[in-house]
């Protein structure tokens, strides 16, 4: 073997070395890189399953703490993000409840469930123009859901809308189960102010009307919290009874239970302002009882704007 082959020779077996060498290199990043990433999808799944535990403990602060250390890990996950917004809802942060609501509608725009939880939020604020808008998009997706926008109508005193939606679905039988609710609301003749109220459907013999002279005379709070408590399981549409019970509940310093009654109440209040005023004064009691002074001062804010307009 002269010299030139020599050389040609062992410098196939060097190129030959060193592709296998470099192929060998790669193969072991690969392999590292798998068991990284495992590594790294373990600890997510350890985090948010904690984050999840937390969340049903009602400890919804300590959720968000183990959120934020599935965030590090990867920050743009749909259900790491959809888990956010439910926590700050439970904490009445809507700011952060729709910011995180948002980011998870940016990589599933169509998810169902998020947007009914991103229209919840906006309701909850009393936003119902975002809402409705969120509505309509739930309505492509599922037109089953059109219902909830003859609600959504009615409490943000757009009644020309609610009745078209509302005799559209009657004329496709559509309605669901609150079909005699929107009616008596839509197109009963009296005011308004006397809507269902006046409604005095005995029930065991028990009125509506009996039961608001009973939970005016003097009685132990405990004893107002309970008949209040049976009054509503008669007429749960009542936001009078809400706002009878809550007050109570406030008195007693059963703050988180007052405003739990409180924000269901609100839905039954269409075209009372006076009454809107009452339950916001009692939320901002059950807000500052909490230790939540943002939230306070926001809906004493919300009741002092309604008293000026009502001047």
């Amino acid at each position: 073997m002269n010299f030139i082959t020599k050389k040609f020779f062992f410098g196939i077996i060097f190129i030959s070395q060193l592709t296998f060498s470099q192929e060998f290199t790669t193969l072991e990043t690969k392999e590292e890189k798998a068991k990284k990433e495992e590594v790294k999808y373990l600890k997510f799944q350890t985090h948010f399953f904690e984050a999840l535990h937390q969340k049903s403990r009602e400890d919804y602060t300590k959720a968000i703490e183990f959120l934020d250390n599935c965030k590090t890990i990867y920050p743009n996950d749909v259900a790491l993000n959809f888990e956010y917004t439910k926590n700050y809802l439970k904490l009445k942060d809507y700011d952060n409840a729709i910011f995180f609501a948002e980011k998870a509608l940016e990589k599933k725009p169509n998810n169902v469930f998020i947007l009914e939880h991103l229209k919840e939020t906006y309701r909850l604020q009393r936003d119902y123009k975002n809402a409705i808008i969120i509505q309509k998009k739930i309505i492509v997706l599922r037109p089953s859901k059109e219902n909830d926008l003859i609600y959504l109508y009615i409490t943000n005193k757009q009644r020309a809308k609610a009745k078209i939606t509302y005799l559209k679905l009657e004329r496709f039988g559509l309605l669901d189960l609150r079909k005699n609710y929107f009616k008596r609301i839509l197109f009963s003749e009296k005011k308004k102010k006397e809507k269902i109220i006046k409604d005095e459907v005995e029930i065991k013999d028990k009125s509506y009307k009996s039961f608001i002279i009973l939970l005016k005379k003097e009685q132990p709070l405990d004893k107002l919290v309970k008949n209040s408590k049976e009054a509503l399981s008669l007429f749960p549409a009542q936001p009078k009874l809400y706002l009878i019970n809550s007050t109570a509940q406030n008195q007693l310093k059963k703050y988180k239970k007052a405003l739990e009654n409180l924000e269901v109440g609100l839905d039954f209040i269409i075209d009372d302002d006076d009454m809107l005023v009452n339950f916001y004064n009692q939320m901002q009691i059950a807000y500052l009882g909490l230790g939540q002074q943002n939230n306070a001062t926001k809906y004493l804010n919300k009741a002092l704007s309604l008293r000026k307009l009502n001047k």
